[in-house]
Formats: C-alpha cells, sequence, structure tokens
C-alpha cells in the first residue's frame, strides 16, 4: 500500500509540474537547457510582454553553439497554433558566423520586451497565445512553450 501512495504521489508530482495542458516552459536540445519566462501570466491589451530565454549548459563540458546570423535568440508567438509575431522579422541580422559559448552549467538570459503587436503592425486581440524562445542554429534550438493571456475576452 505504502509502495502505491509513492507511485501515485510521483505520478501526481509529474503531472502537475507539466501543467494542465501538458506543455512545458523547459526544453532539453543537445545539452542545452532552455526555458522561456514571462514577468506574468494574465496581460491588459497594450501592456508590455516581459520575455526572457533562459539557455544554460546542462553538459559537463563547454558548449559551442554556431549561429549562421549575427542574431543570438528569437522570440515566437503563436494564436491557437498560428505564428502571430516572429521577433527576428523585425530585426537586421547580419550574414556572419557567430558563436555563443557556454562553460559547464553556465546561465544566459536573452530578453525582449513585446508590445502585443502582431507581424503586420496591427495590435493582437484579447485571448490566450503561446510564447516559445528560439536559438536560431541552422537546426534551431527550441524551448518549451509557456501559455500568457491577453484580458478582455476570448476572440
Amino acid at each position: 500500500m505504502k509502495r502505491r501512495d509513492i507511485i501515485l504521489f510521483f505520478l501526481l508530482s509529474l503531472a502537475f509540474s507539466l501543467g494542465c495542458n501538458g506543455s512545458s516552459p523547459t526544453q532539453v536540445e543537445e545539452g542545452v537547457e532552455l526555458t522561456i519566462i514571462t514577468d506574468k501570466n494574465s496581460y491588459k491589451p497594450g501592456e508590455t510582454v516581459k520575455l526572457t530565454l533562459r539557455v544554460v549548459n546542462t553538459e559537463e563540458e563547454k558548449k559551442i553553439i554556431t549561429l549562421p546570423t549575427s542574431c543570438q535568440y528569437d522570440f515566437v508567438v503563436f494564436r491557437g497554433g498560428d505564428e502571430v509575431f516572429r521577433l527576428s522579422r523585425h530585426q537586421a541580422c547580419l550574414q556572419v558566423i557567430t558563436q555563443l559559448i557556454l562553460s559547464p552549467g553556465e546561465v544566459m538570459e536573452f530578453s525582449y520586451n513585446w508590445d502585443q503587436y502582431d507581424d503586420s503592425g496591427v495590435p493582437v486581440s484579447p485571448g490566450e497565445y503561446e510564447v516559445r524562445g528560439e536559438i536560431p542554429t541552422s537546426k534551431p534550438l527550441l524551448s518549451g512553450t509557456k501559455k500568457i493571456k491577453i484580458e478582455g475576452g476570448e476572440n
């Protein structure tokens, strides 16, 4: 009986840590842990959404991440699975090979303040969105996604 309780506790803890929708803001790819962080879960229309991508080297050796441009990170916002905003569409990236070098356990953070405008320059409507951070390598390293809400209704 006691063993069953321990297993049940473990399974419930795991389910809780993943959230009700099964998504997690953290993902590990190629020895790099990527986590998307927001300053809040819910925002008023037009309020700045503070996005942070935390990157951690989980390996015991130095990690070198090679990038095809000078842009070292990207943020993407989705609504209903459709991409509504991608930071890199609004930045000039030099076509030069650059590198991120992370020592074992080293943490890097990249931040961006999203103004709730889509890629066309139109304010997004109230509702639920998902945000993700990326390191734009030739095969991008992706964080998990995090849900946020723009208050004011469900359009």
